[in-house]
């Protein structure tokens, strides 16, 4: 949405795209397995997830 709304350039978008499909993966094997260990990743995959699309977004602000 960045891309489209022109606030963020291609790297974000790639970067939102590839950090989006990891973490709906892990969420995926969530819901299918429903283990410990699997929550546990989904947990730390968000502690990175959230904050390397806004630092994204950061740095492409700062590039312009």
């Amino acid at each position: 949405m960045p891309t489209i709304y022109g606030f963020g350039g291609y790297y974000i978008a790639g970067l939102s795209l590839i950090a989006g499909i990891i973490f709906s993966w892990l969420a995926l094997k969530l819901l299918l397995n429903r283990e410990l260990i699997d929550a546990k990743r989904v947990m730390f995959c968000s502690f990175f997830y959230i904050p390397a699309v806004q630092l994204g977004l950061l740095l492409n602000f700062i590039a312009k």
